[in-house]
C-alpha cells in the first residue's frame, strides 16, 4: 500500500507501507534553497503524522554510489542502517 503525502510542481513525497514499516520516496523536480525549505517544512509535518500513526522510524533504500541522493537523505535526518547488494538502507526517527 502506498500513499502520496504531497505532490505539486516542485516535487512529491510518497510513503509505502510494508511489514509494519514505512518507506519514503521523494522526488524534487528542481532544487534550490526555497525548494529545500519547503521540503523541510513538509517533512516535519509528515514525520509528526507518521509518529501519531504509530511509526517510530522511516526507511529509504538508495543506490550506495549516488552521492547527491545520499546527501539529500542525510539533510532530512536519515542515517545508514546497513549496506547490501549495492544499496544503502537508511533510517530516520520520527521522534525529532
Amino acid at each position: 500500500m502506498s500513499d502520496i503525502f504531497w505532490d505539486d510542481d516542485w516535487g512529491t513525497l510518497e510513503f509505502q507501507y510494508a511489514e509494519n514499516k514505512v518507506f519514503a520516496h521523494a522526488v524534487a523536480k528542481q532544487w534550490n534553497k526555497k525548494v529545500y525549505l519547503k521540503f523541510l517544512d513538509i517533512w516535519h509535518v509528515a514525520k509528526e503524522e507518521l509518529k501519531e500513526a504509530g511509526y517510530n522510524e522511516i526507511y529509504v533504500v538508495i543506490p550506495d554510489n549516488d552521492k547527491k541522493l545520499f546527501k539529500f537523505e542525510v539533510m532530512f535526518g536519515f542515517r545508514v542502517l546497513h549496506q547490501v547488494d549495492g544499496l544503502l538502507v537508511m533510517i530516520c526517527s520520527t521522534e525529532n
